[in-house]
């Protein structure tokens, strides 16, 4: 990540408006909601079965709906976007961790950005085909009906486990 002084910024900082939900990118087990308040704020960490950590920064205070140990379906709303922590404007802070968040000197972080530019390439796609940002409409439900979320789920496109290609 880039070098920030006294830490690396490991993620890609996403520009929303403040209270704008935040969802699960995946399928997954929710393993921290805690506060940084000299750093991160506000933050919510998923497992996903695969290995890999998502890590969301920034939340507004008191905004995460999930508690750890809960298990989370991809699109389920976690917090909302906030300027917590060391931040100057809202937005959410995004981060993916190969190996789990921070586990081992084995976990990594990996750049988030060409996942989110995959997914923002299929909604516009969606959008100019469909006038709707996730594809054909179908009628609302429970499950379904939801503001515009930050999260790209389901339409997050992520990178290969390991040991596939």
């Amino acid at each position: 990540g880039a070098e920030r002084g006294t830490h690396a910024h490991q993620g890609q900082d996403v520009m929303a408006a403040e209270g704008t939900p935040v969802v699960a990118p995946v399928p997954g087990v929710v393993r921290f909601v805690d506060v940084q308040e000299e750093g991160a704020g506000w933050y919510v960490v998923v497992d996903a079965s695969d290995g890999r950590s998502f890590f969301f920064a920034h939340c507004q205070a008191r905004s995460p709906v999930v508690v750890p140990g809960q298990p989370v379906a991809a699109g389920a709303r976690l917090c909302s976007v906030g300027s917590t922590g060391r931040s100057s404007a809202p937005h959410l802070h995004f981060e993916i961790w190969v190996g789990g968040w921070r586990v081992s000197k084995d976990s990594r972080p990996v750049d988030p950005l060409p996942q989110l530019l995959a997914g923002a390439r299929r909604r516009r796609a969606a959008l100019a085909a469909t006038g709707h940002p996730s594809g054909p409409r179908s009628p609302p439900s429970a499950d379904h009906a939801k503001p515009m979320e930050i999260g790209m789920a389901p339409r997050l496109s992520l990178p290969p486990r390991p040991g596939e290609r």
